[in-house]
């Protein structure tokens, strides 16, 4: 799926990051820390200092690893659970957990895929959100 933006949960008034494959959109929720660098991701906006995410990312690379995807695996009472997927030098795949929020910023720093379980997105369909302009 694609990032496609940030909107505002219509009762809670909290940040949701939006994800679509064109034919199905599921929200995922984020703090607000997170939901203000992933805007700066999507909006290309370069940051003073590098955040942790990018951080990570460049760590990731200078250890010889790649981040491959992140993927939205899990979701109970409306928490999402993710991991984040890494190829080792000889080409191994690596899972570790990330928060949701986490692995989706990372992903984005990294010019990575994002994946969502099937059941996960089944359980997480959109109905009418505010976007954040």
């Amino acid at each position: 799926m694609q990032v496609i933006g940030l909107e505002l949960d219509p009762l809670t008034r909290l940040p949701l990051v939006s994800l679509s494959d064109g034919e199905t959109t599921v929200a995922v929720r984020v703090a607000l820390a997170e939901a203000s660098v992933i805007s700066a991701a999507l909006g290309g906006i370069e940051l003073e200092r590098p955040c942790t995410h990018q951080l990570l990312c460049r760590t990731i690379e200078r250890i010889g690893y790649r981040l491959v995807r992140a993927e939205i695996i899990d979701v109970q009472d409306d928490v999402h659970y993710a991991r984040i997927v890494l190829a080792s030098p000889d080409g191994a795949e690596v899972f570790e957990e990330a928060r949701c929020s986490d692995a989706i910023a990372t992903a984005l720093f990294a010019g990575a895929d994002v994946w969502v379980a099937r059941w996960v997105v089944d359980s997480s369909l959109v109905s009418e959100r505010t976007p954040i302009h």
